[in-house]
């Protein structure tokens, strides 16, 4: 984590063009930075060999999760029966799944929730466009990225 947190403030520094940077957690666990006495909303994630990062002006969460087998009875348990209709469409059931799990930990990651509020958080509405977060998915071989944010 420790990576992370240096790419997190290199990123800042970059955008604000500032030295003075202080990354704290909330109580709830959430980073927050301070770069010239402004708040900056971050996010922070891992995953196996990669890391990624989220800096913006208004709330945001990222999650990040290495492509691997999961196993159709862990599938089954996690997510509701709305979700499950939604990974069972897609062509690929393995990525559709990675792409929900990513967005509920984002979702969760941006409200502060942490995952214990896992089963109760509810992104299709996020996923189909039907509410005020945006979302973006980056799908790649070996990962899948999920950053969520308020519109």
């Amino acid at each position: 984590m420790a990576f992370a947190d240096s790419l997190l403030k290199k990123l800042i520094k970059e955008e604000l063009k500032s030295d003075e940077i202080s990354v704290y957690n909330l109580p709830s666990g959430k980073p927050v930075a301070k770069a010239k006495e402004k708040e900056i909303f971050v996010s922070i994630t891992h995953s196996g060999d990669f890391v990624a990062c989220a800096i913006a002006d208004t709330s945001v969460g990222i999650d990040l999760e290495a492509k691997r087998e999961i196993k159709p009875e862990f599938i089954n348990r996690v997510l509701s029966e709305a979700e499950l209709e939604f990974v069972k469409k897609s062509d690929d059931f393995q990525t559709a799944f990675l792409k929900i799990w990513t967005a509920k930990e984002a979702y969760l990651k941006l409200t502060g929730q942490g995952l214990s509020a896992f089963n109760k958080a509810e992104v299709l509405p996020i996923l189909r466009g039907e509410s005020d977060f945006l979302f973006e998915s980056v799908i790649e071989q070996f990962y899948v990225c999920t950053v969520i944010y308020k519109n």
